[in-house]
C-alpha cells in the first residue's frame, strides 16, 4: 500500500517554520535557545513577527491604531495553540469525572476570549470599523487622515511628528513591542494552565479567585467604557 503523500503546502509552512526558529535562536544567547524550543518560546517568536508586520502596516498607511487589536487577538488564539501543544484531555468526560486541568482550561479560556472579543468589539466601534472602511474604499495611505488613538498622537509629539525617529522609537518601541511584551508577560501563567509547565495541579482556592478577578476585570472595563461613552456623549 502506497504511502500518502505530504501536502506541500504544508511541507513549506512546516519548513519556514524550522528555519524562522533556527533564526532567531542564532540571534540569540546560547542559554535562551532551549527556551525557544518551548510551546513559549515558539509563541514568543511568532509574537514578536506578528508585531513587527502590524508595525509594517502602521508605517506604510501612517496610523499606528492598526496595532489596537492585535493585543487582544493575540491571546485567545494564543491559548487554544498552547492548549493543542499541552494535549489536556478536555472532553466532556474529563470534565464529568472532574478533572481539574480540564476545568482550569475550559474556564481560563472562556474569560480570555470574552475579554478579546469586548474590547475587540469595542475598537471596531470606535475607530476600525471607520479605518478599515477607509482603506477600503481609497487605499492604505488614506488611513492616514482616520482617527487615532489620543496617546499616541501625544507620543508623535515627544517626536516631533512623523519623523523617523518616531516610527523607530515611539511607534516601533513604544506603540508596537513594549504592549506585546506586556500582552506576553500576561501570558506566561497559560504555560501551566495548558499542560506545558509541567505537573497540572488540582482546582483550589487560587483558581476560583483568579476566576472572579478575571470576570470583574472585564465587567470593569465594560463599565469604564460605557461611562467614557456616555460623557462623549453629552
Amino acid at each position: 500500500q502506497p504511502e500518502p503523500r505530504a501536502d506541500p503546502a504544508q511541507t513549506s509552512l512546516s519548513a519556514m517554520a524550522d528555519a524562522i526558529m533556527s533564526a532567531a535562536a542564532a540571534m540569540l544567547p546560547e542559554c535562551v535557545a532551549p527556551w525557544l524550543a518551548t510551546p513559549m518560546g515558539e509563541l514568543a517568536v511568532w509574537d514578536v513577527l506578528g508585531t513587527v508586520a502590524v508595525f509594517l502596516l502602521s508605517v506604510a498607511s501612517g496610523n499606528s491604531s492598526w496595532y489596537d487589536p492585535y493585543w487582544s487577538v493575540v491571546p485567545p488564539i494564543a491559548v487554544v495553540w498552547l492548549a493543542l501543544k499541552g494535549g489536556l484531555d478536555v472532553t466532556p468526560s474529563a470534565l464529568m469525572e472532574g478533572d481539574g486541568g480540564a476545568w482550569r482550561l475550559v474556564v481560563v479560556t472562556a474569560i480570555i476570549w470574552a475579554w478579546a472579543y469586548r474590547l475587540t468589539a469595542n475598537w471596531i466601534r470606535r475607530l476600525g470599523a471607520e479605518l478599515v472602511s477607509t482603506t477600503a474604499r481609497h487605499g492604505l495611505r488614506a488611513a492616514a487622515h482616520c482617527e487615532e488613538d489620543w496617546r499616541y498622537k501625544l507620543i508623535r509629539t515627544w517626536f516631533c511628528g512623523m519623523t523617523p525617529v518616531y516610527w523607530v522609537l515611539g511607534s516601533l518601541g513604544i506603540i508596537h513591542l513594549f504592549p506585546t511584551a506586556m500582552v506576553f508577560a500576561g501570558m506566561l501563567p497559560l504555560q501551566y494552565v495548558t499542560g506545558n509547565g509541567g505537573e497540572v495541579l488540582p482546582l483550589g482556592w487560587l483558581d476560583a479567585a483568579g476566576a472572579a478577578l478575571g470576570v470583574w476585570g472585564i465587567f470593569l472595563e465594560h463599565s469604564a467604557d460605557t461611562t467614557m461613552d456616555r460623557f462623549l456623549a453629552a
